[in-house]
């Protein structure tokens, strides 16, 4: 994990969304010098909660920008005994002229299929100050926008052959020329600038969280620096108060069943942020602690149609499969954190096993 190349991520990517966590699961990857990146385009779907061909989709574009430099490429092959996936997944760097603080411009579309007629110059029809009457706007609204969109798609069409600087020129032209006729249409650039969250919004969510151990009387200090990276993180997945109030109150009481009367810091309260997302922002309802004693846990058991308790079961082998019918909840933890606590990987094994993906953790395998 690199906390230097996260922090020029979140400071000077230039796209947002789905992208821009791409672009940090990348850089959590990379060593200071943005180098040895090889995780799987699997582990890059699950990081960023997104589908594989988006992250595939993305690579490219990334690639295209120059951010992203491909090292070594993927080879395919049969998994070893033991392992889940075979062969060797693709390894790549972030560009060190971009880490020093050059600026890469945003690749926001696959380049354009060269044309018949598109290796010369840009098209001169952007320039259309000596037409006379073809420029003047049309008061009825009707005829003059058509053909002000075409200069423009055959503008940019022109222009993306050449150097980035060309590019800007040229779309700031069209723009102009199209808000002659009352239709301006914003670079898809600015649209994106526009839709990334502000500093505002990460502090709000560090002061909500200091509040919120406040109430409890707990005094918690953000780190500048690691605190950061997780506030910003919840930026970017579009955390709110109320997802936070959730993530925290789960917080809370997975303090409370450890015993543990440490304040929720904003790490730990980073566990939960996805389960309170999931959630739909709100804090859900639990029926009690039935998973600490074994009376409610067998009851709990035949409520959710888990077969009987063999007379010779260990109780927490039971309690993975009865934690397991009820759900995601703070039982999964506890039966977590039993499992680490018994030091057997045995047990633990049956664990995970029992679990699955689907109710373990989001970062349980970070």
């Amino acid at each position: 994990m690199s906390v230097k190349v996260m922090t020029a991520v979140f400071e000077r990517y230039p796209e947002g969304g789905g992208e821009m966590l791409l672009a940090l699961a990348l850089a959590d990857h990379a060593d200071d010098d943005g180098t040895h990146i090889f995780p799987s385009v699997q582990t890059m779907a699950k990081k960023t909660r997104q589908s594989k061909r988006a992250v595939q989709y993305q690579l490219e574009k990334m690639q295209k920008s120059g951010w992203l430099i491909l090292v070594r490429a993927a080879r395919g092959g049969r998994p070893e005994k033991g392992a889940t996936m075979g062969g060797r997944p693709a390894e790549y760097r972030i560009s060190s002229e971009w880490i020093k603080g050059a600026e890469i411009a945003p690749n926001n579309a696959p380049a354009p299929e060269q044309e018949k007629g598109e290796k010369s110059a840009p098209n001169k029809a952007v320039d259309n100050s000596g037409k006379g009457a073809e420029i003047a706007p049309n008061k009825t609204g009707k005829g003059c926008k058509p053909r002000q969109k075409r200069v423009q798609s055959g503008a940019e069409k022109g222009a993306k052959l050449l150097h980035t600087k060309h590019q800007l020129t040229v779309i700031e032209s069209s723009a102009a020329a199209t808000n002659a006729s009352g239709d301006v249409e914003k670079p898809p650039a600015a649209a994106a600038n526009e839709q990334k969250p502000n500093v505002k919004t990460e502090s709000e969510l560090g002061e909500l969280l200091v509040g919120l151990e406040a109430a409890r009387g707990k005094q918690l200090a953000l780190d500048p620096t690691k605190d950061r990276i997780h506030l910003l993180t919840w930026v970017g997945k579009g955390v709110t108060a109320e997802q936070l109030r959730a993530a925290h109150a789960l917080a809370v009481a997975a303090r409370g069943r450890d015993t543990d009367g440490r304040p929720t810091y904003v790490g730990f309260v980073s566990q939960f942020i996805a389960e309170a997302q999931g959630a739909g922002g709100t804090a859900p309802q639990y029926d009690g602690d039935w998973f600490e004693t074994g009376p409610e846990i067998e009851a709990k058991g035949k409520a959710l149609g888990v077969r009987p308790r063999k007379p010779d079961e260990p109780m927490p082998y039971y309690l993975v499969l009865v934690a397991a019918a009820a759900g995601k909840g703070p039982w999964i933890d506890h039966v977590l954190s039993e499992a680490r606590r018994s030091r057997s990987e045995q047990f633990f094994k049956f664990v995970v096993d029992t679990f699955g993906d689907a109710l373990l953790p989001a970062d349980f395998y970070a």
